[in-house]
């Protein structure tokens, strides 16, 4: 029983502790979601292109490659 009557207290701490984080966390995901915003609609162009081309153009692929300068990051930077 006296477990239980240290638990609530512990247990409201790491509620608040763990709303804070969870707020600074989605300011964080917005922020980044602005910040690449322009870049995520090049991806997702290339994604779909890749998508559309890969059974008659496989190299279309190689922008999933992380090892080569074809991959999505490397592209989408360089063409800015």
């Amino acid at each position: 029983m006296w477990k239980s009557i240290f638990t609530v207290p512990s247990l409201l701490k790491r509620w608040k502790r763990l709303q804070s984080a969870m707020d600074l966390s989605a300011e964080a995901f917005e922020s980044l979601t602005m910040r690449f915003e322009n870049h995520t609609k090049k991806w997702l162009k290339m994604d779909k292109r890749a998508q559309r081309d890969r059974s008659t153009e496989p190299r279309a692929m190689d922008i999933y490659d992380t090892s080569t300068k074809k991959r999505m990051y490397l592209n989408t930077i360089d063409a800015s």
